[in-house]
């Protein structure tokens, strides 16, 4: 937790790639997931 709230990364990839299309994505958030 910090100050003012948990923060969360998150790392996905893609399951149908598409052409030009990223490998990977990392996303940042505050608060929970769920």
């Amino acid at each position: 937790l910090t100050p003012f709230g948990p923060l969360r990364v998150d790392a996905a990839v893609p399951l149908n790639r598409g052409p030009g299309d990223p490998h990977f994505g990392i996303y940042a958030g505050i608060g929970q997931a769920f």
